[in-house]
């Protein structure tokens, strides 16, 4: 398997792609020179002496099945400009087939007419492109676009391009979707684009007012959206005199670190932001073009008197932004306002100059303008990072051969390519295909294919791949059952004394190539519920506002985010986790305090290979964007992104009990529904019992709901509504009488945001030792029923399904 990284090379408009897969000799694979069309868009004139170049690029690789899978280079280049830097004519972002271009083994990009779509901004404007980012889950393309005024002071633009699904992107942008009004004395020029893991986008941009310089890394929480979002908060660092104030510095590199003359090493942390990168753990990367030190009078972007660094904030922090309570809009943040273990800026030498930033799973790349190997090139840095965020090693030249000459504003791409035919190039090689199971048992198993056709139809929440133990596992095999029930309320103490538990996911390469070792898996928790989708509750952006425990609010968590080891063709990886911080699922309470809503939680693994969205998945992933419901109003999103992308396994699965049961013992399981959209939805509940061979089994049995607080008022609007229906009966005090298990509960009225606890209690009719209930959430769409999630439940030793560990 190939890894490849793409440099753009702003003075010549050139595209470099470097091989420099691990283990082998890194070398150059093409240098993709300009098209007649660009030369001319780029080339300087008489009125505008200053030509243009290439600003940034980004990598597209969708292969969702369709019969040209897209992948696509997207390369924005800035036309001339004067001697006050405003460019006289607009410029463009071309898409190239990346696949056509690396097997015609041509040196030239193609022309317009033959592989290219420009993608240029409304007549009325002066499109400059600079920064590029691809929202997820829509796969619209967002270019940062200094405004056409800039030198009067004019705000920023921000253009949308908006993708058709398996299509190509208009060829127009719309400026529309941004509101600058809150940001008095905004900066004027915008540098870089990234989307968080939330789906939040965040900016950074530099600038100057009355000779002050002004920098700021700016957060939009409000995209996608119909109404035009003003920014949500921003960081900034202005004592008030536009000087900054100062933060400590830690040095990257001993050797070669010229220290700056001061001898304290302060920096400001914000200065001339480029790069912004955020690590697989959600840690964010600022890279500062030109810094400066204390004790300099040199402002940033007139000199290069500091060199460069970089700074970190941690995702801690930033969650506590965005949760629980949203800041309130235009609210700006300084740099010294942060607590001290949630910021770090990192000095690297005083001729350094770094811009753009990729994270390939652990390893930070880091673009260089001013730092030069010995063959005389720009150097492109690389180093590791912990999951914590603290670096775990120090700064090394990535490659001899690789370099950045003048990268723009220094974006670059870190992509493994998939050949979709034959192609001239002959070490190119497909990427390795791993495997988290959505389903197995003694009958069959998901086999990796995508879409997955094989597990149960929708039934996406049962895997095998996942578990959760209360202590560290050693001996585990590839054939090892891996558990996902234990003593919540025994969970030992980790170091820090919060409850910790240890996770363990069955990694398999089911390809012929190996796999890098570079790939993340990352692993999530959701308060157990039958309406769980994406990226919402996984974020930790939601929480249950009526809880009886505030400190227990929260739906769901990142977990952690572990580099894969490579595995060979063929074999398997168990892969640890640590979840620290586990919370308490018995002190999530009704509003009485006195029903327990859930006692057990969710787990979702996915696998990313790739830096770049879509992560490396087949297919791009559904997100729910509830704001605006751009999805169907099941909002089935996590479903849908288990079943089609063999990397993303989910576990909702719950051993309750073991034993033999008769007509006279029942077990109560509770059951969380929800309706996390922003509209009214109708929901309904089905239940199936599977016998011991995992299969679909009727199973006689009494059934009866109960229900409290607000989720009684539903099911009494809902008895109301099918009062002739005598397959569910009120038998009073909240208690409801179901008698056709399979057609359940339906037409129930859900509010946006609203939860619908309750317990289902079930009493088999004749004695059974083994099976499970499983819990289905159904919304209607078009007039039919679809899965939503569920929820399963085990009694005692089913296939499938690993037992109860005691």
């Amino acid at each position: 398997m190939k890894k490849y990284i793409a440099q753009p090379q702003y003075g010549t408009g050139t595209v470099n792609v470097y091989d420099i897969t691990p283990g082998s000799t890194p070398q150059l694979l093409r240098a993709l020179t300009p098209n007649a069309d660009i030369q001319a868009l780029t080339a300087a004139t008489v009125a505008a002496p200053n030509a243009g170049g290439l600003n940034s690029m980004l990598v597209y690789q969708d292969f969702s099945g369709q019969s040209t899978p897209q992948q696509c280079l997207l390369l924005a280049y800035t036309s001339p400009s004067d001697d006050n830097g405003v460019n006289l004519t607009p410029g463009a972002v071309y898409v190239f087939d990346l696949d056509a271009i690396l097997k015609s083994g041509s040196g030239v990009l193609p022309a317009a007419a033959a592989a290219t779509l420009p993608l240029v901004g409304p007549a009325s404007s002066n499109f400059v492109p600079v920064g590029m980012a691809i929202q997820p889950g829509t796969g619209d393309l967002y270019v940062a676009a200094p405004s056409a005024q800039a030198a009067e002071g004019g705000n920023p633009a921000v253009m949308i391009f908006s993708k058709t699904p398996g299509g190509s992107w208009s060829s127009t942008g719309d400026t529309g979707t941004f509101n600058y009004n809150t940001l008095g004395g905004f900066s004027t020029y915008p540098s870089n684009f990234a989307f968080d893991l939330h789906g939040f986008l965040w900016m950074s941009s530099f600038g100057f007012a009355d000779g002050a310089p002004y920098n700021f890394l700016t957060c939009f929480m409000g995209v996608p959206s119909a109404t035009p979002p003003s920014p949500s908060f921003w960081f900034a660092n202005d004592d008030g005199d536009g000087n900054g104030t100062a933060l400590n510095v830690t040095p990257l590199v001993t050797n070669p670190a010229t220290p700056p003359p001061s001898a304290t090493l302060q920096y400001y942390g914000l200065s001339s932001p480029e790069g912004i990168a955020f690590d697989p753990a959600g840690n964010l990367w600022i890279a500062n073009n030109n810094e400066e030190y204390i004790g300099s009078d040199v402002n940033p972007k007139n000199e290069n008197s500091g060199g460069g660094s970089l700074t970190r904030i941690s995702a801690s922090y930033l969650l506590s932004l965005l949760f629980p309570a949203e800041p309130a809009d235009s609210t700006q943040i300084l740099l010294s306002d942060i607590p001290s273990d949630s910021i770090a800026v990192y000095y690297i030498n005083e001729q350094s100059q770094p811009g753009g930033l990729f994270f390939d799973g652990y390893t930070l790349y880091i673009n260089d303008e001013n730092n030069y190997d010995d063959s005389g090139n720009p150097i492109v840095w690389q180093m590791q990072v912990n999951p914590d965020g603290t670096p775990a090693s120090t700064l090394t030249q990535a490659s001899g051969v690789v370099e950045t000459t003048n990268p723009g504003n220094g974006t670059m791409a870190v992509f493994d390519y998939s050949p979709t035919a034959t192609t001239s190039v002959s070490a190119l090689q497909t990427p390795a295909q791993l495997l988290i199971k959505d389903w197995s048992s003694s009958t069959g198993q998901d086999n990796g294919a995508e879409p997955d056709n094989i597990t149960s139809p929708q039934v996406a929440w049962e895997s095998p791949d996942i578990g959760v133990f209360q202590s560290a596992q050693a001996g585990l095999s590839a054939s090892s059952a891996l558990g996902s029930e234990i003593d919540w309320s025994m969970l030992p103490a980790g170091a820090d004394g919060n409850p910790e538990a240890y996770l363990y996911v069955r990694v398999t390469n089911i390809s012929s190539s190996a796999s890098l070792g570079s790939e993340v898996l990352k692993a999530y928790w959701a308060h157990a519920s039958t309406a769980l989708q994406w990226p919402d509750p996984w974020d930790g952006l939601l929480a249950d506002t009526s809880a009886s425990n505030p400190s227990h609010a929260q739906l769901g968590g990142f977990i952690a985010a572990v580099t894969i080891p490579a595995i060979q063709p063929g074999d398997v990886a168990i892969v640890p986790l640590v979840w620290s911080d586990v919370p308490q699922p018995l002190a999530y309470t009704d509003e009485d305090g006195n029903l327990t809503l859930q006692d057990h939680f969710c787990l979702l693994a996915r696998i990313e290979s790739n830096g770049l969205y879509p992560f490396g998945m087949t297919y791009p992933d559904q997100w729910n964007f509830s704001p605006d419901e751009v999805l169907l109003p099941t909002q089935a999103t996590l479903g849908t992104n288990v079943l089609q992308n063999r990397g993303i396994g989910w576990r909702n699965v719950q051993i309750v009990q073991s034993g033999v049961f008769d007509p006279n013992r029942e077990i109560k399981i509770n059951v969380l529904g929800a309706n996390y959209g922003a509209i009214e939805k109708l929901v309904g509940f089905q239940l199936q019992t599977l016998g011991r061979d995992g299969k679909p089994q009727p199973i006689s049995g009494r059934t009866t709901v109960v229900a409290r607080g607000s989720a009684l008022e539903r099911l009494l609007e809902f008895e109301r509504e099918l009062i002739e229906r005598k397959e569910f009966e009120h038998l009073g005090e909240g208690r409801f009488k179901l008698s056709n298990l399979e057609r359940g509960m339906n037409q129930i009225r859900l509010r946006p945001g609203e939860t619908l606890p309750f317990t289902v209690e079930f009493a088999p009719e004749e004695r059974v030792e083994n099976f499970a209930l499983r819990v289905i959430q159904v919304g209607e769409s078009d007039g039919r029923a679809e899965i939503v999630g569920g929820q399963t439940f085990v009694v005692g030793e089913v296939e499938g399904f690993s037992g109860r560990r005691r």
